[in-house]
Order: C-alpha cells, then structure tokens, then sequence
C-alpha cells in the first residue's frame, strides 16, 4: 500500500470526500496519529485509507476548521482542541 502525506490545502474534492467518509461525524484527538518523517520531522497526520493509499493528511487549522465537529465530542475532548491549538499553531 502506498503511503503519501497531504497538506490541507492540497487536497483534491474528492480527497475531501474521501475525509468526510472515514469520518461523518467530525474527527477527535483519538483519530490523530504522530508520525516522524524520513528527515525527522515531526507530523500530527489524520489517516485516510483507500484500497491502494493511505492518506496522511497533515493536521492544521484548515482541516481543523473544516472537519472538527465539537458538539460530537465530550468536554475533555474540547479541552484537548484548544490545548492542542495552542501549542502547534
């Protein structure tokens, strides 16, 4: 399976659709993965499979703006955003 990593801004419609499909109700800190890139850079990725790629997509306000869902959520989850908002960006 090929793994490729994507930046909010690059993705295509579909890819967005493929996003609101993995995760209908909005996505929490449950669904972000730490990664380190081959120059050991640090990544918070959303993963998004398909049949032959797994999407990697780097987490950042966009995504955040245009997925995050925080009445679907508990409180500590909510927390956890701003928190989390905070330090990355």
């Amino acid at each position: 399976m090929k793994r490729t990593i994507k930046s909010f801004s690059s993705l295509t419609d579909v890819e967005k659709t493929l996003i609101r499909q993995k995760y209908p109700y909005g996505f929490g800190p449950q669904d972000i993965q730490s990664l380190k890139t081959a120059n050991n850079i640090k990544l918070e990725v959303l993963e998004v499979p398909t049949e032959d790629t797994l999407y990697l997509i780097k987490v950042n306000q966009d995504l955040l703006n245009e997925f995050y869902e925080p009445n679907d959520f508990d409180a500590g989850d909510d927390l956890w955003n701003a928190s989390f908002l905070e330090t990355n960006f």
